[in-house]
């Protein structure tokens, strides 16, 4: 990486002197990267900006200010720090060649603590600042040790600062590397000044301050050589004595291990209790103890360090010296200043360029990264040249770092080798004025076609993070296997092929490997008997009660029986299928303690589709659906007293496992409460619920082409301009919607001034409905890859910086804890599974009302006979549409009093008034689940009466006009109800037959398909047809 000394005003003052000689080699042979400074490549240079980013916004995230200060002092201020001389790079001020004056300082500190002299009197103290910038040193180069370096520094500055300010520093400058993935584990090591200055000067030196320098050399130099050195330095002093300090100095591990030792160091001594302070208060901040460690002999070669010294090493490369260091400097800005100032610091500092060689040069570095785009944005043909660039700034405004196409190459398969070339992840292809595609570069997958710029955003930013969390979509293979793995995200369309199409459930070698390690930890907290919440206890209230390691295991089988406690009808089989298949996902991820063997049960039964009979009523939806997996449990321990259905036949749960040749379900300790402890039912309910929803309302939609044509509706309702000033997404998406299937069509009225509200407002009315129903798609698809047990299992990299030393259990190399939370309430599929009843309501309204409407010549204005009654002439003697209409109006209060939020606005307690909010998500369930099914009768209905409008318009106009166009939205609707209902309906029938034929036409997706499955296309999911 080349990188210049300086830029701006101050590269005219400052000039550094080059030899004569030099000046005549070739201009285009001199090196452009200076020796001593670091070269790195474009890849490189990413990676080391997004490590730069990561440590600045861990320092703004804990309050340090941002202060980007000049690098150049005159040269007495940075020889205050004693035996640098040689390393400081000195600058000749043009004005005055007689002299070198100034020098390039090689940390910050020094012209920090003389900024903070300067500005006293405008600062409020504690004052806290933060700067990631170049310095420069003068001193031999090798790897980890350049001329020209970053460094990340923070310093807090003030009045009596307490020992917090040192904890923190620490805490901050650990944090900041633990967010960067390719930096190792390290060990932070910590010292107070004064202990080895109490032993030296105790001992009778003369020249502290040489024998601190020699003494700082004990990390890279041998033991005796340091003896061998200070009694050189100190005749005086005995060798013995010196052994002793030595040994006292060379002390490097945990500070509970110092303490225990009987070293000649005063355990009294206050800067040993200083040091005691700092590491607990570090440990409260979260830092991992096992981090912390004590080095008595460390001393910073920087002599204006006065307390708390610290320094970090990377364990497996510890030759290459501390890659962040620090300490308290209490008079450095008063050896400045004219007066005593009273301003004391503390600062620290990560020596960027050095971690980032070192572990480059050791390849720990990935070099995948090509560019620091995450998108490029490519075009079908240059045409649509301007609709890239906006989708590029749609982008952008989303905050995707976004790079549009900008070379010669036509069409997307001569572009797309470029964007493999730059390694970008993702590539956005603009196909039309509203057509876009995202394609996963690396996986070789692309979405279906999406239609609006919300949609792309939400595509692109989904799948971005699926890849920074390293997970990736379910692919399928070739035979159709879906596999369980924990780095995989299982999506709606797993969930659907599944249940729908039979798609056969595999687990992954490594989901079984984490199982089994997660098993083991098991088993040692048993033998340890540590206290665990539903391993060694009992639930719910009983939690405070003992469980022997001899009863986990019953412990398990007895929650099981216990918490079989349903009743009522039986749930759907789809649902219960769908329930086992997200129990299998969630257990799957390892953080429940399941065996591998009793998963694979579990799943053998969703492939041989053995459908346990499981009771709609027993679950509060807190803590999990309790009563109905541990019924589903009963299923998988092959009970007699638990009914299944299996190859079309009711049986028991055991003669169905033996007649599959699936192993009996046989718990140990935690499996009873880790199956039962979950959402399954419930996330299953609402995603069963929300494909549901989703193809009502696109059927509704593809009806809704229908009634506009047959009510001859006015058009501008819909026209761009009016939506846009608006800027509601919704309301866009739908008039674009209605407008785009209205193309061409003959029936719409393009020189009327306006409609009734339900034909006028459908942009207004329904749009916010839609939006708001794609939006909750975040929160179905998200509960469908949860992990939804209590307690939960993490290790190794899932532990988090703010989980507890307390909490952390070291096991096989690893660190370990179980998390007593609350993932398995349900109160956001209650309050999702609300939200969506509760937008169905004014849809059935509108729809209701059309029907009025089309009945009703008064209101239509005569375009439609009385009731639709094909011969006017025998209303009276026929009603025709009449009591349709009825049955769609008691439909439509119905689905409105379904609407309401019972289940998150009441509640009663249970388990003994200890688990005293549950979420009634199960009920919310049922409740949408009910109202759905009202809302396909409905609009079979809807379908029945529209279509016998529309037939009416369309006879009239073929009479007049004499043919259609055959590819008219419209035409084609009409075309396939023709299929199986015969149009104009022209004598007196009972309707049922024909709610029938309606519903099953709905169910295939033949509408939904014929105006392109607007809503499955703006998800990015493919149409499923139920």
């Amino acid at each position: 990486m080349t990188t210049p000394i300086s830029s701006g005003p101050a590269i005219k003052e400052l000039a550094l002197r080059m030899p004569p000689k030099e000046a005549k080699i070739p201009l285009k042979k001199i090196p452009g990267t200076a020796k001593g400074f670091a070269d790195f490549s474009l890849e490189e240079q990413i990676v080391f900006k997004e490590w730069k980013e990561i440590i600045d916004n861990t320092f703004a995230l804990f309050g340090f200010d941002p202060l980007d200060l000049p690098p150049f002092v005159h040269r007495k201020f940075l020889l205050v720090k004693g035996g640098v001389e040689a390393q400081i790079f000195s600058v000749n001020h043009l004005s005055d060649n007689s002299q070198t004056k100034y020098g390039i300082a090689f940390d910050r500190t020094v012209p920090f603590a003389l900024w903070i002299r300067d500005n006293l009197k405008k600062l409020s103290f504690p004052f806290k600042r933060r700067d990631i910038s170049l310095s420069f040193r003068a001193e031999s180069t090798r790897t980890g040790r350049l001329n020209g370096f970053y460094q990340a520094d923070i310093d807090t500055v003030g009045r009596n600062l307490p020992l917090t300010c040192d904890a923190e520093c620490i805490t901050v400058l650990v944090s900041a590397l633990s967010q960067i993935k390719s930096v190792p584990s390290f060990e932070v090591y910590l010292n107070h000044i004064e202990i080895p200055k109490h032993l030296i000067k105790k001992a009778g030196f003369t020249n502290l301050e040489e024998a601190l320098r020699v003494i700082d050399k004990l990390d890279k130099t041998p033991p005796e050589q340091i003896v061998a050195e200070l009694c050189q330095l100190e005749p005086s002093v005995s060798c013995k004595e010196i052994e002793q300090i030595v040994s006292v100095c060379s002390f490097r591990g945990s500070f509970k291990d110092f303490q225990q030792m009987s070293l000649s160091l005063e355990r009294s001594s206050v800067y040993i209790e200083q040091v005691a302070k700092v590491i607990s208060l570090v440990q409260k901040a979260g830092v991992n103890p096992d981090l912390i460690k004590f080095a008595p002999g460390i001393v910073r070669g920087l002599n204006y360090y006065t307390g708390i010294v610290f320094e970090t090493f990377i364990k497996d490369y510890p030759q290459f010296g501390s890659i962040a260091s620090g300490g308290r400097y209490d008079e450095l800005v008063d050896t400045f200043a004219e007066t005593k100032t009273g301003i004391q610091g503390v600062g620290g500092s990560i020596g960027l360029s050095r971690l980032f060689q070192v572990l480059n040069f050791h390849q720990a570095i990935p070099k995948e990264v090509k560019t620091a785009a995450k998108v490029l944005v490519l075009m079908r043909e240059f045409e649509l040249t301007e609709k890239a660039t906006e989708v590029a700034s749609w982008l952008r405004e989303s905050k995707v770092a976004t790079q549009l196409y900008l070379g010669t190459l036509k069409g997307i398969q001569k572009q797309l080798p470029y964007a493999a070339k730059i390694k970008v992840p993702l590539a956005v292809l603009v196909m039309g004025e509203r057509s876009y595609v995202v394609r996963d570069l690396a996986a070789g997958k692309q979405t279906a076609n999406l239609t609006s710029k919300e949609a792309l955003c939400h595509k692109v930013n989904a799948m971005l993070k699926h890849k920074e969390k390293g997970a990736t979509i379910h692919t399928r293979s070739k035979e159709g296997e879906i596999e369980l793995d924990p780095k995989r995200v299982f999506t709606i369309e797993d969930f659907y092929a599944i249940v729908h199409q039979r798609a056969p459930l595999l687990l992954s070698s490594s989901a079984g490997k984490k199982l089994d390690e997660t098993r083991e930890f098991i088993n040692y907290l048993t033998e340890k008997n540590i206290r665990v919440y539903g391993l060694t206890t009992g639930f719910g209230d009983l939690r405070e009660c003992d469980v022997s390691a001899e009863q986990t295991a019953l412990l398990s089988h007895n929650i099981i029986l216990s918490h079989n406690a349903g009743i009522g009808p039986m749930l759907s089989a789809e649902q219960v299928l769908g329930a086992m298949v997200l129990r299998a996902n969630s257990l799957s991820k390892g953080n429940s303690g399941f065996q591998k063997r009793s998963l694979e049960t579990l799943i053998a039964m969703i492939n041989h589709r053995i459908i346990p009979h499981i009771p709609q009523m027993g679950s509060l939806g807190a803590s999990g659906d309790l009563a109905l997996l541990a019924a589903l449990g009963r299923a998988m321990q092959g009970s007699e007293d638990a009914l299944v259905e299996y190859q079309g036949k009711e049986m028991t749960a055991k003669d169905a496992l033996e007649a599959a040749g699936i192993s009996p379900f046989v718990p140990l300790a935690k499996e009873g409460l880790a199956l039962t402890n979950g959402t399954s039912f419930m996330g299953s309910g609402l995603a069963t619920a929300y494909l549901k929803q989703l193809q009502s309302y696109e059927n509704i939609f593809a009806l809704l082409n229908l009634y506009l044509n047959a009510t001859r509706s006015v058009d501008a309702a819909f026209n761009l301009p009016v939506h846009q000033v608006r800027n509601q997404s919704g309301q866009i998406f739908v008039a674009n919607l209605l407008q785009q299937s209205l193309e061409g069509s003959p029936f719409i009225d393009r020189k009327g001034i306006q409609n009734d509200y339900s034909q006028r407002c459908l942009p207004q009315i329904i749009g916010p409905k839609i939006a708001e129903f794609l939006s909750l798609s975040q929160n179905v698809f998200a509960e469908l890859d949860a992990v939804t047990d209590n307690p939960l299992i993490f290790r190794g990299a899932e532990v988090s910086a703010d989980v507890s030393s307390e909490r952390i259990i070291k096991f096989a190399d690893k660190k370990w804890c179980v998390l007593s939370g609350g993932n398995f309430h349900g109160e956001v599929i209650a309050t999702t599974a609300e939200e969506l009843s509760a937008l169905t309501a004014k849809i059935a309204i509108v729809l209701e009302r059309h029907l009025t409407f089309v009945n009703n010549p008064a209101r239509n204005k005569g375009q439609f006979p009385i009731y639709l009654i094909h011969d006017p002439s025998q209303a009276g003697v026929r009603s025709g549409f009449m009591i349709p209409q009825y049955t769609a109006n008691d439909l439509t209060q119905r689905i409105c009093q379904l609407a309401g939020s019972f289940a998150t606005n009441f509640n009663l307690t249970s388990a003994n008034e200890s688990e005293d909010v549950v979420s009634y998500g199960n009920s919310a369930n049922d409740k949408l689940l009910n109202q759905l099914s009202l809302l396909q009768d409905l609009t079979a209905i809807y379908l029945v009466q529209i279509a016998q409008a529309y037939s009416l318009t369309r006879e009239k106009y073929l009479q007049e006009n004499g043919s259609l166009e055959k590819t008219l939205v419209s035409e084609r609707l009409f075309e396939q109800i023709s299929q199986v209902i015969s149009l104009p309906i022209k004598e007196e029938t009972g309707f049922p037959q024909f709610y029938a034929k309606a519903k099953e036409l709905l169910a295939t997706g033949k509408l939904r398909e014929i105006i392109g499955s607007p809503l499955a296309k703006e998800l990015g999911i493919a149409t499923l047809p139920l």
